[in-house]
């Protein structure tokens, strides 16, 4: 019998301090490792300055949070996963984009063209030169160190590498961006950068279920139309959706798994 290696008790993340002693963030993620080479990281609220409801990690650059706050958080997620973060404006599309194309160090933690609150760029000196506000729901790279960041709430992140060609993507997958397409689009991005689908491999993010998500009944059909067998009953008896076997079904078309 050998000692015990580990610590079973329960901890309050509530209690867990989120800044160090001179109140730098200390950012709570969660790594998976996707590929040889490839990890995916999910954020947690834990570990950040923000305060009140947007406490503690808010990487948001769109909501009413404190920019100062934002910006630090993010820094302090760069820093912790050793990654340039990139960032645009997801709008429920169908639209990919290769990031390689324009990506410039805009802010001290990468590079951001998701039309963050003009605070954070007026504080770290935006300039004319700088991209414009990107709107895309789908980005690729091949740089390494380069985090493609997706926002999502209720919504799917799907994220994709073909370790081989040194490609990744990163989907945000809401209904509408699977009805346009937007897993696809991604795929078509990381193949012109010389994935072949056969070797990408994909993981699905959290999600609302689709005994959460109503729709509506018309809603509920138009998808069920396009992907057979997604429509659902909630836990309340309504119309809803399953936006991951949705994307289950894109993947198994676009990669052939």
């Amino acid at each position: 019998m050998t000692d015990k290696q580990y610590d079973d008790a329960i901890l309050d993340s509530n209690a867990i301090d989120p800044t160090d002693v001179d109140g730098n963030p200390i950012p709570v993620t969660i790594p998976i490792m996707l590929a040889p080479g490839v990890k995916v990281v999910y954020t947690t609220r834990l570990g950040g300055t923000s305060e009140g409801d947007y406490a503690h990690c808010n990487l948001g650059g769109k909501t009413g949070d404190d920019p100062n706050h934002v910006l630090a958080n993010r820094v302090a997620l760069s820093n912790a996963i050793d990654a340039k973060l990139s960032l645009v404006s997801q709008v429920h599309s169908g639209v990919a984009v290769d990031v390689d194309e324009s990506f410039v160090m805009n802010r001290p933690f990468g590079f951001d063209v998701s039309g963050s609150k003009g605070e954070i760029a007026q504080q770290v000196g935006e300039t004319a030169d700088n991209p414009a506000v990107v709107e895309a729901d789908g980005q690729v790279t091949a740089q390494k160190n380069v985090a493609l960041g997706m926002f999502a709430a209720d919504c799917l992140p799907v994220l994709m590498a073909d370790a081989e060609a040194g490609v990744i993507g990163a989907a945000h997958c809401g209904r509408r961006g699977l009805q346009n397409g937007v897993i696809g689009a991604t795929v078509e991005k990381m193949v012109a950068k010389g994935a072949k689908p056969e070797r990408i491999v994909a993981t699905l993010g959290p999600c609302i279920c689709g005994d959460c998500y109503e729709v509506g009944g018309d809603l509920a059909d138009e998808f069920d139309a396009q992907f057979p067998g997604t429509f659902t009953l909630s836990r309340f008896g309504q119309p809803g959706i399953d936006i991951a076997a949705a994307a289950l079904q894109e993947l198994a078309k676009e990669i052939g798994r």
